[in-house]
């Protein structure tokens, strides 16, 4: 039965069903567990984490990947490629015994940022999240010390990457050659990383600062090799493999692999495609020191790294270039400036003051004092560090001072604003850098504070949230605007305007439905009067008149029932119930003395006294004004609020 090995130590780790994080028995460190159950694909695990144990972090990640193929949701698989990408090998710690890590393939992007990574949280339950962002934040924590440490380091031209010893701990003979070339390739003035060489004075320290400092910065790569298993082995390997993926990202760096007593048809077939030299044949020295001439831009022997001094050929031309810097910064011109800077640096690689004029133009500032004054923090460009790296010790202190008094001014205003600045997590990481500082303290001590009363905005705004009312939820709205991208804040404030949209929705749905039923129960009311009111206007006209104009005095109070019915499909009943009663009497008005001057003119009913035509309309008005006023009253009182 197959069982899944340890991360650390490769022993047996004993998993019962449905474990997520088991202890090795072996080297007692903790550690995730696949969910795989497939025997096959446990062995396979089990020999890729053999390899990324070794070194053979390539081999390793490959196995991984085709794992992913099959089982494209375990963490645990994930983790293991995030391990691989950046060289993750367990050591012993001397003083605890323990297993750490240790990195050996350094990157510029933060395992935190690493897409890999983000899938290992994704799949991750909750247990095991917590592991694996512990473990993250250590790894991350190891490389920026490497990128600290490779950022003070001067740049290379020339990486040469050999295999040191044999298996029986001798010195190889690629060694040899590689030194020969080292040797040679130093005469000419260039700067080479050789590890036996460089790496002498790094005795007691961590090696791979260094190595990546000379991967990053070197133009080109050398690899030496007498044997296939050489340029093969583990971390030979590693050093060329990284390498090719730097030039993916950058085409200034080249590989060349140098080789003698072998065919080149055996070597690697990721270098077998590339121009190799056989260095055993006659002139094949001065070949290469010509090629990296081209590949490094640098001509003849013309340059040493070990002296500045020595790179001018013409230190007046240097000085009148620098001067002239000075006055398109007094103008104004940071553009121009800028572009003469590069072209000093071109010349002197490590001039001081050419990184400080840059600083200048890039923060577009004239001189020190508006330097002192300057809105960004500065502290991350390229320029100020190496214009400290660069300078005379009293310049480097200035810059610094200068920096940090800038760096604190605008941390000083992100907490006058009443709303989060992103910068304040920031900034305590910033100020944990100075210890016994007053000013450090206190002002770490206020973004806390300001995090803290961000803290309680957000409590109550919470509050106001659950209680799903609208004047809450806007309430709560209002607090996570003026609390801004803090947390989860923007998030909250989406759901809580989804929340009153919801609510207004519903209460739109339900205003609708008691309107309506309202109108008609309105339009019920005005329907009955309409019909009680030419019944009751015959019986009135019968009385008064005698029977004599019935038929005239219907046809009457159709009119106005019909003028009555066009008015209402027209929307006068969205006025005023007493201004809509007015605009009826004028109408009804105008149809009587119509009525009135039509029927005069020879209707035998008209001979007795025109007042009689009258008493209908007059009727009407006010049966149809109370009806009206009682539907209002019926539509005010059931109409929502």
């Amino acid at each position: 039965m197959s069982v899944f090995q340890c991360k650390m130590c490769g022993g047996a780790l004993n998993v019962t069903e449905g474990m997520v994080i088991c202890e090795c028995e072996y080297c007692n460190t903790k550690q995730t567990v696949s969910h795989i159950k497939d025997v096959q694909q446990k062995n396979m695990i089990n020999r890729a984490n053999h390899f990324r144990q070794n070194g053979e972090f390539d081999k390793a990640l490959e196995i991984y990947e085709r794992i992913l193929d099959t089982c494209s949701d375990d963490p645990d698989i994930y983790w293991s490629i995030v391990l691989c990408n950046y060289g993750i090998s367990y050591v012993d710690d001397p003083g605890t015994n323990n297993k750490i890590a240790t990195c050996n393939r350094t990157k510029y992007e933060s395992v935190l940022n690493n897409s890999d990574y983000h899938n290992v949280l994704r799949y991750a339950s909750e247990e095991q999240a917590e592991y694996y962002k512990q473990q993250a934040e250590y790894i991350d924590s190891i490389q920026k010390g490497i990128l600290e440490i490779s950022s003070k380091e001067k740049p290379y031209d020339v990486f040469i990457c050999y295999k040191e010893t044999d298996e029986n701990g001798e010195r190889t003979q690629d060694s040899v050659i590689a030194q020969d070339i080292y040797e040679r390739l130093e005469k000419e003035g260039f700067r080479v990383f050789f590890a036996r060489i460089t790496l002498e004075g790094k005795l007691g320290k961590a090696y791979e600062p260094y190595i990546f400092s000379a991967l990053a910065t070197s133009k080109a790569m050398l690899v030496v090799g007498t044997k296939p298993e050489y340029m093969n082995s583990a971390w030979v390997k590693n050093e060329w493999s990284r390498y090719i993926s730097m030039m993916r990202n950058d085409d200034s760096k080249s590989i060349v692999p140098v080789y003698r007593d072998m065919n080149p048809h055996d070597m690697p077939d990721e270098l077998s495609f590339l121009q190799s030299l056989d260095i055993s044949k006659i002139g094949a020295i001065q070949d290469l020191i010509h090629g990296i001439r081209k590949l490094t831009g640098k001509k003849n022997s013309q340059i040493s790294s070990r002296s500045h001094s020595s790179h001018l050929s013409n230190v007046n031309d240097l000085v009148r270039m620098l001067d002239r810097i000075n006055i398109l910064l007094d103008d104004g011109s940071f553009v121009k400036a800028l572009e003469q800077c590069e072209k000093v640096l071109d010349i002197d690689t490590y001039n001081g003051e050419a990184f400080l004029y840059k600083l200048f133009a890039e923060t577009q500032v004239r001189n020190w004092s508006e330097l002192e004054k300057c809105t960004v923090a500065f502290d991350k460009f390229t320029s100020y560090k190496l214009a400290c790296k660069y300078n005379e010790p009293d310049v480097s202190e200035r810059l610094q001072k200068i920096c940090k008094q800038v760096h604190f001014d605008l941390i000083y205003a992100d907490l006058s604003k009443d709303f989060y600045s992103a910068t304040i997590e920031e900034s305590i990481e910033y100020l944990d850098n100075f210890d016994n500082d007053k000013e450090a303290d206190k002002l770490k001590e206020l973004c806390h504070e300001k995090l803290a009363a961000l803290d309680k905005e957000i409590e109550v705004a919470r509050k106001l949230s659950d209680s799903k009312k609208i004047d809450n939820l806007k309430k709560a709205v209002k607090i996570y605007e003026k609390v801004g991208d803090y947390k989860d804040s923007s998030s909250q404030m989406i759901s809580c305007m989804q929340e009153i949209a919801r609510i207004e929705g519903k209460n739109s749905k339900k205003s609708n439905r008691k309107h309506k039923a309202a109108r008609i129960f309105s339009c019920i009311m005005t329907i009955i009067m309409c019909l009680f009111i030419p019944l009751f206007s015959m019986e009135v006209l019968k009385y008064v008149a005698n029977g004599r104009i019935k038929a005239d005095g219907l046809i009457t109070i159709v009119l106005l029932n019909t003028v009555w019915s066009y008015l209402r499909s027209r929307g006068f009943d969205r006025c005023s119930c007493f201004m809509r009663a007015y605009q009826i009497y004028v109408i009804i008005a105008s149809v009587a003395l119509n009525s009135i001057l039509l029927f005069t003119q020879g209707h035998p009913f008209f001979g007795g006294s025109e007042i009689v035509v009258f008493i209908p309309i007059a009727v009407t008005f006010v049966l149809m004004l109370i009806a009206e006023i009682i539907g209002r009253k019926i539509y005010e009182k059931h109409k929502y609020q």
